[in-house]
């Protein structure tokens, strides 16, 4: 006898499946937004540093504020990511989200 697994999220079932099903949608285009915003910035840093002295001019210029502004920008693309992916997976789970959306 064979056995059927259901494999749908938590929260793309019931009465809430399709704001959840939008809200899943929309951290994921979030996520994929900050990745290449990093992306970009990181790509950014490599032209005006070098690939290859990025990591041992950041490490000499981590008091000046210059690589401090990086590192913040960096620091704050990485935050939005993990937002996205937080929503994203508590949508499919069907939880409120983290923060009002």
């Amino acid at each position: 006898m064979a056995k059927t697994i259901n494999l749908t999220p938590a929260g793309f079932t019931g009465p809430n499946a399709a704001e959840n099903a939008k809200r899943a949608d929309k951290a994921v285009e979030n996520m994929h937004t900050a990745q290449a915003a990093y992306m970009n910035k990181m790509e950014e840093i490599f032209d005006i540093i070098g690939r290859e002295q990025f990591p041992d001019l950041l490490k000499s210029l981590m008091g000046k504020d210059d690589a401090k502004d990086y590192m913040d920008d960096l620091e704050e693309i990485k935050k939005r990511c993990n937002e996205a992916k937080e929503e994203m997976l508590r949508a499919i789970a069907g939880r409120p989200p983290a923060q009002p959306v």
